[in-house]
């Protein structure tokens, strides 16, 4: 049987949880007056000193990749359970609606990745 367990896994985290070693997933811009203060690019290993960046341009959060040690079925169980509480968020929502339903399909994505 082939492995389909993926090899990294994407989190969104407080930077008071971030950890040297870690990875950026998603550009960093920060702005502040509308200048551009600090901006960080798709890949970047985090260090200490760019935690200590992060936090002087006072950011609250990063998108990381880290490696996925879960078991395929703990993945199935994890995107069941987290498909069933977008439903249960959702449940008074017009999903017939067409940008309703692009952003449940988009939050549905995210939460079961």
């Amino acid at each position: 049987m082939q492995n389909t367990r993926p090899n990294t896994r994407l989190r969104f985290l407080p930077i008071f949880e971030a950890k040297p070693g870690m990875v950026l997933s998603a550009p960093i811009e920060l702005s502040q007056n509308g200048y551009l203060t600090l901006s960080m690019p798709t890949g970047l290993e985090i260090t200490e000193e760019v935690i200590q960046q992060l936090k002087r341009h006072q950011a609250e959060y990063i998108f990381i990749s880290e490696p996925d040690l879960r078991t395929p079925e703990a993945i199935a169980n994890d995107a069941a359970m987290s498909a069933k509480r977008t439903l249960e968020i959702f449940s008074q929502a017009d999903l017939k609606e067409p940008v309703m339903a692009a952003f449940f399909d988009q939050v549905l994505q995210y939460r079961s990745a």
